[in-house]
């Protein structure tokens, strides 16, 4: 594989800078950014700048800055590299992302690609176009890199401790996740939201929620409830601390699967040696060592390795990556367009 020579373009997120936090092996020190003049992009290569003089395990990025108002226009007559870096303002990201894909670029994109329903037809397009001229287009979800979201999804996946999924419904479904966030400023800003829709029968259910200011000793927090017919699987996190994983059996199914999940701790100490179950109340707890505990900074690394294996073996790519990448968009965008209509 040819190395991997970063663009950036309209850095408005420090999700940007995070992807150099770090030096990783084939991609070039030399950055290009193409940017408008703002202070979002100040506050990108102040970011960059730090990471290039810290004491421990200095970065050596070596950027050239490209600014102006015909930025997007000197990008595509330029062409500087081959993967764009897009963490910026959401409402021109996905204009940004074809944009690259016109290019002949691969791209690595935060999250969200797309909020606006109108939106969702160019997603497909970008995604279509990548997919025939043999373009990478990969979302950067940190989440599936943390330790807690991991051991839960190995646990849903084990019928023997699980089960089946529980349908639920929409006061108790069968999935549930809430993401808790902070904006430090009044506005009229239309970011709470709630998502209720069914899944092969399956009851799902999507919270994300913004509050104005950040508590003392909080910060934003993440939870995650799969219920299945032998236990529920349970990632908690208080503001300020670590996420944990808790398995809460159904009564009849206490003593199963304690014994079920115990043989499965056994086993995850080739993976993750130091796991251990206990016992907390009526629910089992997953205690996680620090080591495994490496923070949501660092889980873009761990993103960044990801799409380079991809670039480098494209058959590697699940095949279930793209649709579920479209799926999710569909629903967060019908949810958007359901609150926007009832708002009315």
């Amino acid at each position: 594989m040819q190395p991997v020579r970063l663009v950036t373009l309209a850095p408005g997120h420090f999700h940007a800078a995070l992807i150099q936090k770090e030096m990783l092996p084939g991609i070039d020190p030399s950055v290009h950014v193409y940017s408008p003049l703002d202070s979002d992009l100040a506050a990108h290569l102040n970011r960059i700048v730090g990471f290039n003089s810290r004491a421990e395990k200095p970065t050596s990025w070596k950027l050239d800055i490209h600014t102006g108002d015909d930025w997007p226009q000197r990008f595509l007559r330029e062409k500087p590299g081959n993967v764009v870096v897009l963490s910026g303002r959401n409402r021109d990201k996905i204009d940004n992302m074809r944009l690259a894909v016109e290019a002949g670029m691969h791209v690595l994109a935060d999250k969200p690609w797309i909020i606006e329903p109108e939106d969702l037809p160019k997603l497909i397009a970008t995604q279509e176009k990548a997919s025939k001229t043999g373009l990478l287009l990969h979302d950067i979800m940190t989440e599936r890199h943390e330790i807690t979201s991991i051991l839960q999804r190995e646990i849903v996946d084990d019928p023997a401790i699980f089960g089946i999924i529980e349908p639920g419904d929409a006061n108790s479904p069968g999935v549930f996740m809430e993401s808790v966030h902070f904006l430090k400023k009044q506005v009229e800003y239309f970011c709470n939201n709630q998502v209720v829709f069914k899944l092969r029968d399956v009851h799902v259910r999507l919270d994300v929620l913004w509050d104005v200011e950040t508590p003392p000793g909080g910060g934003d927090t993440h939870n995650a409830v799969f219920r299945g017919s032998r236990c529920s699987v349970v990632v908690r996190q208080a503001g300020g601390k670590l996420p944990e994983l808790f398995v809460v059996p159904n009564s009849r199914n206490q003593q199963e699967v304690r014994d079920r999940l115990a043989m499965r701790v056994e086993k995850w100490q080739t993976a993750y040696p130091g796991i251990r179950l206990s016992n907390v109340g009526d629910e089992f707890q997953i205690n996680i060592p620090d080591a495994y505990r490496t923070g949501h900074e660092a889980h873009f690394a761990e993103v960044t390795s990801e799409f380079l294996k991809y670039l480098s073996a494209p058959n590697t790519i699940p095949e279930w990556e793209t649709p579920h990448l479209l799926a999710k968009y569909f629903i967060t965008t019908g949810g958007v367009a359901f609150a926007r209509k009832d708002s009315i």
